[in-house]
């Protein structure tokens, strides 16, 4: 498991916000439980959303899990997801997610450096660990892409957002 105090949360343009309800996006990473992110009521907040962070090391990322806001809202989880990582923030800012579909935001993403580490599907449960496939290359930086909710509803709230690597730099 990555060390969540080396873990910073980034905010790019186009980005989720801070959150709303008291809660803040740099809480995703502070390994509480009980402390969340809850997404405010604009389009850059609702699903889909995109969030960054730094890693604090370059990681071979193996594992990724999204825990539920305590006691509230398990369907505002990810049905569908994205992990994208790249290791250079120098003209990687993509488009607002919001401005087309996600595979114009995923043309832009790619085209700026980005690569696709992860794609979430089809899933149903509030919190969920899923392994991200192998890929030979380290990411300092990393974006978590919510594309859709479990139950259709346009916001979204995390308690915590985990990850492991097979290796770091």
């Amino acid at each position: 498991m990555l060390d969540k105090t080396s873990i910073t949360a980034l905010a790019l343009e186009w980005d989720a916000s801070g959150g709303c309800f008291g809660s803040s996006y740099a809480r995703l990473t502070d390994g509480a439980t009980g402390e969340f992110w809850a997404s405010c009521d604009t389009p850059g907040d609702q699903y889909p959303w995109v969030m960054s962070f730094d890693m604090g090391v370059a990681a071979n990322l193996s594992r990724f899990r999204p825990d539920e806001r305590s006691g509230c809202c398990g369907g505002r989880s990810p049905a569908a997801c994205q992990v994208w990582g790249i290791n250079d923030l120098t003209n990687a800012v993509t488009a607002d997610i919001d401005a087309g579909t996600i595979a114009d935001w995923e043309a832009d993403a790619v085209a700026k450096g980005w690569v696709k580490l992860l794609d979430v599907t089809d899933n149903n449960l509030a919190t969920f660990e899923v392994d991200i496939p192998e890929n030979p290359n380290k990411f300092r930086d990393i974006r978590i892409v919510g594309i859709s909710s479990i139950d259709g509803d346009l916001a979204a709230n995390f308690d915590e957002f985990t990850f492991w690597a097979t290796g770091v730099e």
